[in-house]
């Protein structure tokens, strides 16, 4: 073997050093003593991150530690964990292993996200626990340029907004990505002098996933016309971080604090901010709580509806933000928390959820649940029911539904109707007590009404059709 390519990794991997060295000083501060949690796959990007940080960190007296989740997505998982297991124990880097079972069923069939996200999911939420367990202060990831030029594109085929844009963020709460200005190429040559070699995944080939599709059937095609298309990206992707970031510089000082106080935007400022600029001032919200973000367009919906009321009369906003968190008024300002997972169900009020189907939401205001799955048309469908109704919709992915009470003015054109009603008139002549009228769920879909459970659907969504439509069903929640 000649010399040169030992001499070119032995040079990388002095630049990697310097690279961490910077970056674990300015962007994502360690001391000596704290430890780093390193996500571990065993491919060679993060072999060569794991690789240069042991010698980095041991230098500096920064504790390593690995963590490696293996999804169990084809029948060579478990050797690609061995062989992560066998290139750890060489670097003497201690590694916490774990393997998915069935817990990606359900996520990973949804029409949206699909594996790829669920499989993501999973994989943060498992190192975030080991990341505690062991105590480190960061989660290093090997996201490098190709990634951040990948991610980019996605986004805008994906039509994103102007955060998405910015593409994988160098640091974002307890994650650090240190190897962003570094290439797929050069991190393979650093990963090369590892011995036991690294292994790829093989379903990185899969092209039925979209980075997969993009990687290696898209991008070489353009390419092929534009040869900076990457640092194009890129460029791109840095404009829309550093616009993002005056955005909401300046949506902070419209809410009032400073850069580093906690926001709870007082509900006069935020009802003055344009439309446009909610996004931002909810988005500081989220993350500053750790919630996820950012809710869907229905939530936005019900929330501005909300704040408006609220400004108005007086009443307090509560509105589902999703992900288990929830938007309230406290002492005239917006206050984002954490619904509970149990509760008894307290006096009927004023409510209004969001479900991005299928799926199921808690309606804790009525201590019931409602979930939305799609079904083959059964002969029930056509007799009726007082807790579920089958509703040919046309949800495509993404699209969110709402769950809400009552409110005055509200309509629908009852199942066999040629005009619309008054739905007080409607829950009247059903016979529906006076009691129990606020606390009856309606199902809306894009603003209009489509179930009143146990009275009627709307006419638009009576069955048309055999194939699949969507069922909606309401169930009390089990005794804890």
């Amino acid at each position: 073997m000649s010399s040169a390519p030992a001499a070119t990794g032995a040079w990388l991997i002095g630049r990697l050093a310097e690279t961490l060295d910077r970056f674990f000083t300015e962007r994502a501060p360690l001391s000596p003593g704290e430890r780093l949690l390193v996500a571990f796959s065993g491919g060679p990007d993060s072999t060569a991150l794991l690789r240069v940080l042991r010698s980095w960190a041991g230098a500096r007296h920064i504790l390593i530690h690995a963590a490696h989740l293996d999804h169990a997505a084809d029948p060579h998982s478990a050797e690609r964990a061995k062989r992560a297991a066998e290139i750890a124990a060489t670097l003497e880097v201690p590694l916490t292993a774990e393997r998915l079972t069935e817990r990606l069923g359900e996520e990973a069939r949804h029409p949206r996200r699909g594996y790829e996200e669920a499989a993501r999911s999973a994989r943060y939420a498992f190192l975030e626990r080991v990341r505690a367990e062991v105590d480190a202060r960061y989660i290093a990831t090997a996201h490098h340029r190709d990634d951040q030029v990948e991610s980019v594109l996605l986004r805008i085929l994906q039509g994103s907004g102007l955060p998405g844009l910015g593409g994988i963020a160098e640091v974002r709460e307890r994650l650090a990505r240190p190897l962003l200005a570094w290439s797929r190429r050069d991190l393979a040559t650093i990963a090369a002098s590892v011995s036991p070699a690294p292994v790829n995944d093989p379903t990185n080939r899969d092209t039925t996933r979209p980075r997969n599709r993009l990687r290696h059937v898209l991008l070489p095609r353009l390419e092929d016309s534009d040869r900076r298309l990457r640092e194009r990206a890129l460029a791109l992707g840095a404009a829309a971080t550093a616009a993002r970031s005056h955005i909401e510089a300046a949506v902070r000082a419209r809410l009032g604090g400073g850069p580093e106080s906690p926001q709870r935007p007082h509900l006069e400022a935020l009802n003055a901010l344009p439309r446009e600029l909610w996004p931002y001032a909810l988005g500081i919200l989220h993350r500053e709580r750790g919630a996820r973000y950012p809710p869907g367009e229905a939530a936005l919906a019900e929330l501005r509806r909300a704040v408006s009321r609220s400004l108005a009369t007086g009443a307090r906003v509560g509105c589902d933000a999703g992900g288990g968190w929830r938007w309230e008024s406290e002492q005239g300002s917006l206050a984002l928390v954490r619904r509970p997972l149990s509760s008894t169900p307290p006096a009927a009020s004023r409510f209004a959820y969001t479900l991005e189907p299928p799926g199921t939401i808690r309606l804790p205001e009525i201590g019931r649940s409602l979930s939305l799955t799609r079904q083959e048309v059964a002969p029930w469908m056509f007799r009726g029911s007082p807790t579920r109704a089958a509703l040919d919709l046309d949800l495509p992915p993404g699209r969110q539904v709402t769950l809400r009470s009552r409110r005055p003015g509200d309509r629908i054109r009852p199942l066999g109707c040629i005009h619309s009603r008054r739905l007080k008139e409607v829950l009247i002549d059903g016979r529906i007590p006076r009691r129990e009228r606020s606390r009856l769920p309606l199902l809306c879909v894009q603003g209009r009404i489509v179930w009143v459970p146990g009275v009627t659907i709307d006419e638009s969504c009576r069955i048309a059709n055999q194939g699949p439509v969507w069922v909606a069903e309401l169930f009390e929640e089990p005794d804890e």
